[in-house]
């Protein structure tokens, strides 16, 4: 199992954040190697997922989520934020009316 490069640690006050998990690094053959959350203000925060409850995040690719966690930088100068999870909460996912196109502005 791939090991997530060190996190710069610093006491930081949890945060929560609401999207969708997605993949973002990929092994030779299209496996998912490291997880993100995609918020809904379009903003991409990695995943901690080699120990705690951030691997338990990995079976809900392409989910809609909740993610409670202590955000920090790597050391290695990712520009990624990383989360390291405190606690999740798979959501619904949005709804879908079948008049979707009515409510979108012309």
């Amino acid at each position: 199992m791939r090991n997530d490069p060190d996190i710069s640690e610093m006491p930081k006050e949890p945060k929560s954040f609401v999207g969708i998990i997605v993949p973002i690094e990929w092994d030779e053959n299209g496996n998912p190697l490291a997880i993100a959350i995609a918020t809904e203000s379009e903003q991409v925060y990695r995943i901690k997922t080699t120990r705690g409850k951030g691997s338990g995040l990995r079976k809900l690719l392409r989910k809609r989520v909740s993610i409670s966690g202590i955000v920090s930088f790597s050391k290695t100068g990712q520009s990624v934020p990383v989360i390291t999870v405190i606690s999740f909460k798979r959501l619904s996912d949005l709804p879908r009316s079948k008049h979707w196109l009515k409510d979108i502005p012309a």
